[in-house]
C-alpha cells in the first residue's frame, strides 16, 4: 500500500497479517506530520502498525454450495480467530459444477462465534423440505417430490438422517436480519431486503425482497447502510446505491462464470473470488 503526499511517498509493505513494514522516501517531515502518514497507512491498511492485529468484519453472500470459493476467500482475506464473518444467507442448494454443501457447512460451523449466518429463501426451503420429509413414514418419502434442487441429494449421500435433520433444524434458527455498529457506521444485514429495525416485517420479505422498489433501492434505510444478497449483481460485481447506504453483494457464486464477492467493512474493501 503507498500513500503519496507533499514531497513524500510512504509505503506500508505487508510484512505477514497485520504486520506492515513503513518506508519514507524523499524530504523528512517533522514529527507530527508523519504521525498522520503512519495514521493514513493504519485507515488504509486496517491493520495496527506496530503489530498486533485489528478485528475486521467481512460481508459475503450467496455461497451456494461452493466449498472451494469459500476456502480460497477465507486465505484471501488471511481469516483468522480476531476476525468476524457475516454470511447473508443462500449457504446451500446450486453449483452443479462442483457442489460440496457438506463440507461447506462443517467449515461454517468450525469458524464457531467467528461466523454469523443469516437465514437465505434456498436455506428455508431446504430446512422446510428435509424436517417435513423425515415425518413422512418410508413408503410415502419414496412417493413425495424430488427436493427442487441438489443439496438434500448432495446431503443425504454422505450424512446419515439424524445428521441431516440436525442441519435443517440449526438452519431454521438463523436470523432474518441482524443489526451492528462498526467504527461508528450503523450496518443492516438481511438476505433480500432490510427494514428499519423497530419495523419488523413478514418473513418473505427478508427472504425474496417482493416489495423491493425504486424508493429502496434509491434510498435503503435511513441512518444505516444496508448490505444484501439475493439477486445477482450486474457483471458479477458488488453494486452500491449511489447514497452508499445500500450495497448488493450476490455476484453469481453458484453459476459457471460467477464469482464470490466479500465486503471488508474496515477497509470499505470490495473483493471478488472467480
Amino acid at each position: 500500500m503507498m500513500v503519496r503526499v507533499e514531497n513524500q511517498t510512504i509505503i506500508g509493505k505487508k510484512m505477514n497479517r497485520g504486520i506492515y513494514a513503513i518506508t519514507v522516501i524523499g524530504e523528512s517531515l517533522s514529527g507530527e506530520k508523519n504521525l498522520v502518514l503512519i495514521l493514513e497507512i493504519i485507515r488504509n491498511c486496517g491493520k495496527n502498525v506496530i503489530g498486533e492485529n485489528k478485528k475486521m468484519h467481512y460481508v459475503v453472500s450467496d455461497i451456494h454450495n461452493d466449498y472451494q470459493k469459500f476456502c480460497e476467500l477465507l486465505k484471501v482475506i488471511e481469516f483468522s480467530k480476531e476476525d468476524k464473518l457475516f454470511i447473508l444467507g443462500d449457504l446451500f442448494d446450486r453449483s452443479d459444477y462442483n457442489p460440496n454443501p457438506v463440507d461447506l457447512y462443517f467449515k461454517v460451523m468450525e469458524l464457531g462465534d467467528n461466523c454469523s449466518m443469516i437465514r437465505g429463501n434456498h436455506d428455508e426451503w431446504l430446512a422446510t423440505y428435509i424436517l417435513k420429509y423425515y415425518q413422512m413414514p418410508e413408503w410415502k418419502r419414496r412417493k413425495t417430490e424430488p427436493y427442487q434442487y441438489n443439496a438434500f441429494r448432495c446431503l443425504t449421500r454422505r450424512l446419515v438422517e439424524v445428521d441431516v435433520q440436525n442441519l435443517a433444524k440449526k438452519n431454521s434458527t438463523w436470523p432474518l436480519q441482524l443489526s451492528i455498529q462498526v467504527n461508528n457506521e450503523k450496518y443492516l444485514f438481511a438476505h433480500a431486503m432490510t427494514s428499519a429495525p423497530e419495523h419488523i416485517e413478514d418473513t418473505c420479505f427478508y427472504l425474496m425482497g417482493n416489495e423491493m422498489n425504486t424508493e429502496y433501492l434509491c434510498n435503503g434505510v435511513e441512518g444505516y447502510i444496508s448490505i444484501c444478497g439475493h439477486r445477482n449483481t450486474v457483471n458479477h460485481k458488488i453494486w452500491k446505491n449511489e447514497k452508499g447506504n445500500l450495497i448488493m453483494c450476490d455476484c453469481g457464486c453458484g453459476f459457471i462464470d460467477g464469482k464470490l464477492g466479500c465486503l471488508c467493512l474496515e477497509r470499505r474493501l470490495d473483493l471478488h473470488v472467480k
